[in-house]
């Protein structure tokens, strides 16, 4: 009997031993792949082209470069041939810093065994561990690269490129229809100040959103009609809102900011089909306007706070 137990112990310790020699060996494993990884990722990156990628984003920062604006194809596009990114100032990169290739890459779409890529680049991109973001990665010359995961989409001004802007003027004067329909307009272009929505500018984009800056200080005719917006606010900077301005949009509410001075006629007009839930405007100004002409294309309602009477249903102006 003394037998049977002594082997029955020693079959229990031999199973226990199994079990602790199989978790050893998968920590020793996951361990192991994680440290070669490090030092495989150690192998290509140099301070160069840590330095390189540094001053890669710091442009694209200057730019308001938007990256969900990027289109990819199978998971990549070559930064170095987007015609977001401007030649003189590639060209002064690439001579300081030895640049061969800038690419942004969504590890969720793209194949790694890409045969696009040449076999050093592909092995270095192995070596990325964080696949659940964009990735911009810089390719010095020499074969060292230098990578960075970006949260994009989230509060960023829309891309300049996005843009047909007047320097001149500050005005943006037209909008790529082919950009994102949820629209931050930018503070500045190029460094220049954006004052002004021009005349037409959003017009038949399909727009869902906006958000206008508080830089802008007046909003042109027809500016954003045609679109899907559901609601707008219209910053303090903003003195002059145009004719036909939100014109033919799903709006629900409006903000207006405390400098208007003056709307056009049908800036917000509401019918069956055009705004027709629209049902309260926010007059933060303290001025009276003609809402009769504003939303009904009818003189009349003139005051700072009251109810448009409307038959698609009335509109409630009111100060807060």
């Amino acid at each position: 009997m003394k037998k049977n137990k002594n082997a029955f112990f020693l079959a229990e310790t031999m199973v226990v031993i199994a079990i602790v020699c199989i978790v050893l060996l998968t920590t020793f494993k996951v361990f192991s792949s994680f440290y070669n990884k490090n030092i495989e990722n150690d192998k290509y990156e140099t301070i160069n082209a840590v330095n390189a990628l540094d001053a890669v984003e710091k442009y694209f920062e200057e730019k308001n470069m938007n990256y969900k604006n990027i289109s990819l194809i199978d998971g990549y596009i070559d930064l170095t041939t987007y015609e977001g990114l401007n030649t003189d100032f590639y060209s002064s990169i690439k001579e300081e810093y030895s640049i061969d290739k800038i690419y942004l890459i969504n590890f969720e779409e793209f194949n790694t065994t890409n045969t696009n890529f040449d076999i050093t680049t592909r092995k270095y991109l192995s070596t990325i561990s964080n696949r659940d973001t964009l990735q911009l990665v810089i390719k010095i010359d020499g074969n060292k690269y230098s990578s960075t995961s970006l949260i994009y989409g989230v509060n960023l001004p829309t891309a300049d490129v996005c843009f047909t802007f007047n320097s001149g003027t500050g005005e943006i004067e037209e909008y790529d229809n082919n950009c994102e329909k949820n629209v931050i307009i930018p503070s500045t272009i190029g460094g220049i100040a954006v004052t002004s929505i021009g005349s037409f500018a959003f017009q038949y984009n399909n727009l869902t959103s906006v958000t206008i800056p508080d830089s802008v200080t007046s909003i042109g005719d027809y500016a954003f009609r045609n679109n899907s917006l559901t609601s707008v606010r219209i910053p303090n900077s903003v003195t002059d809102i145009g004719i036909y301005a939100f014109y033919n949009n799903n709006l629900t509410n409006v903000t207006i900011g405390n400098s208007v001075i003056s709307i056009g006629n049908y800036a917000f007009h509401k019918n069956n089909t055009y705004n027709p839930n629209l049902t309260i405007i926010v007059n933060k100004s303290g001025n009276s306007f003609d809402w009769g002409n504003i939303i009904n294309g009818n003189s009349g309602y003139n005051f700072v706070t009251g109810t448009v009477v409307n038959d698609a249903g009335n509109v409630e102006i009111t100060s807060e």
